[in-house]
């Protein structure tokens, strides 16, 4: 087995490349990344900082590749977590892109449970548009997705 050298570089906070976890075969080592990545952006995402915030997801989203076991759902999930930072910014449009593709993938993985999520996130997203019927709709469809 080979290990996975990514372009992005970073150290955790004892100095250790979290890219390249000593002997973490791929893909190990790819999903320690985007792991990481991951914890950084809900880490802003805590902090108030979402445009830093939608940066790391967006970087994960980038750094995941389709040989990572459940790429689709993570990737569905990076999607809804991009969309709920463009959703607080005030962006709607941006967010319910973000939220049809996350849907598009969920229902082309076959995975009811982020089909569910992106469903429950736009409802959230097209009541704050003051469009309650589309909510409603959403968010119906959303409860028959649920596990």
């Amino acid at each position: 087995m080979s290990t996975i050298r990514p372009p992005l570089a970073r150290e955790d906070r004892t100095g250790r490349s979290v890219f390249e976890p000593p002997g973490r075969p791929w893909p190990g080592a790819l999903i320690d990344a985007i792991q990481a990545l991951t914890e950084d952006a809900r880490e802003a995402e805590r902090r108030g900082d979402r445009n830093a915030a939608r940066q790391g997801y967006e970087r994960a989203l980038r750094t995941l590749s389709p040989g990572v076991p459940g790429a689709c759902a993570r990737a569905s999930a990076l999607l809804r977590w991009i969309a709920r930072t463009y959703d607080a910014d005030g962006d709607a449009e941006a967010a319910l892109d973000c939220l049809e593709a996350s849907l598009a993938i969920a229902e082309a993985a076959g995975d009811e449970g982020s089909r569910g999520h992106a469903l429950n996130v736009k409802s959230t997203v097209r009541w704050r548009q003051g469009d309650s019927d589309d909510a409603q709709r959403c968010l119906l469809r959303a409860h028959g997705h649920a596990l």
